[in-house]
């Protein structure tokens, strides 16, 4: 068995990671009913940028959060953070580790960020829509706790700008 460097712009590689992103969203999707499907689908074309900017982070981070039980940790304070802001009430769970707590703020930064956004070519972010793409990724990752995969080595591969190479094994 021979291990070769596979570059980012490898076919293989690419046509790789295109087939399991649409493998695990057509297992995911299965439990979706239309509404929901509906929903994802306008959110990812309003907000694909964004959700790319919090899984690039998490790619870029994924040695220092360890888990993807850190993860949705902080996704869960997000979560709980945005529905009592709907509420209008302002409130922030802490969290049970540091590492929950700060992939909770920068998470929480990118999204800030985003909804006080001046630019007018971009859509304006509400809170109910975060909660919605909080939900959604939160969702993602319970898929990969579950199925015993690791999400933000999927993460990771799907964002291939911010990982180390990639490795081809040949037979």
């Amino acid at each position: 068995m021979v291990e070769i460097d596979c570059p980012p712009d490898c076919v293989y590689l690419s046509e790789g990671l295109r087939y399991q992103v649409e493998q695990k969203y057509a297992r995911l999707s299965r439990a979706w009913n239309e509404h929901q499907r509906q929903e994802i689908a306008r959110l990812s074309d309003k907000f694909g940028d964004l959700v790319h900017s919090i899984e690039s982070y998490l790619a870029r981070n994924r040695r220092a959060l360890g888990s993807d039980g850190h993860v949705l940790e902080a996704l869960e304070l997000i979560e709980k953070s945005l529905e009592t802001e709907l509420k209008g009430i302002i409130y922030r769970p802490s969290a049970s580790s540091l590492i929950a707590e700060t992939a909770a703020k920068e998470i929480e930064t990118i999204l800030e960020k985003r909804r006080s956004q001046p630019d007018l070519t971009l859509p304006r972010l509400s809170n109910s829509e975060a909660l919605s793409i909080i939900r959604i990724l939160k969702e993602d990752v319970s898929y990969h706790i579950r199925s015993g995969t690791r999400y933000l080595d999927f993460v990771a591969r799907s964002h291939p700008e911010r990982r180390e190479p990639s490795r081809l094994i040949l037979p």
